[in-house]
């Protein structure tokens, strides 16, 4: 497997490689990313789901993320305490330090893993429809708190492991996040200001970035610099 050419012709990873492009340009500035596991395995029910691990083109190109990320500023990478998350987190740290680079800190963080809820009436609900579906209702507010937390209240609770340590660094920290598709977006919708809600289409390895300069931020997404939402 030739883990270079797969990350410049494998279209899902299109999303990645601006990612991982933007990040090298952001000399001196600290940056957040906020990206969705590499790939997995076929998801056979919301149950399979739950053990899913990654692929052999999963496993490469995290490392191959992690080799093309600078190696002159400190990388902290956070995970999903999920087995898919956590690979993934391990192989980008394997390509980091293969390519000479300084990880400074890897952690599992729980509240990665997703919004408070009922796991019995979250997967009846999420079974009766598909995923796509679930997410816009859960960002519409259109599902019950007693199945799962509202998206607000989720990405308050978040706020406070992802920008605030972000704004509390000095220097020119890079922080990763390693999560699922679902808190991708709802994090994406809800810290940056977006013409509209792109909903649950987050590739593998994709996701969005915030970089502090000056005591200014700003969010990139989909290949392009934009405001956020929210203050910081």
């Amino acid at each position: 497997m030739n883990s270079e050419h797969e990350w410049e012709t494998v279209d899902w990873l299109k999303d990645a490689r601006h990612l991982v492009d933007w990040v090298n340009s952001q000399v001196r500035n600290r940056v957040m990313l906020m990206i969705r596991h590499s790939h997995r395995l076929v998801n056979r029910g919301f149950q399979a789901s739950l053990t899913a691990e990654l692929t052999p083109i999963g496993h490469e190109t995290s490392a191959e993320f992690g080799r093309r990320l600078p190696t002159d500023r400190p990388v902290s990478i956070f995970y999903s305490p999920h087995i898919r998350t956590e690979q993934t987190a391990e192989r980008i740290a394997e390509g980091l330090s293969e390519s000479g680079g300084d990880l400074v800190l890897m952690k599992e963080l729980g509240i990665l893993l997703g919004a408070n809820a009922d796991p019995r009436k979250y997967a009846a609900f999420a079974g009766e429809v598909d995923w796509a579906r679930t997410y816009q209702l859960w960002s519409k507010d259109m599902i019950p708190e007693d199945t799962i937390e509202r998206m607000e209240a989720y990405t308050q609770r978040l706020h406070p492991y992802t920008l605030d340590k972000i704004t509390e660094d000095s220097g020119d920290s890079l922080h990763i996040h390693v999560t699922h598709d679902m808190v991708v977006a709802a994090c994406r919708w809800t810290y940056l200001t977006l013409k509209n809600d792109p909903g649950l289409d987050v590739p593998f390895l994709g996701g969005f970035g915030i970089v502090g300069a000056d005591d200014a931020f700003r969010g990139f997404v989909d290949g392009k610099h934009t405001d956020l939402r929210i203050e910081i």
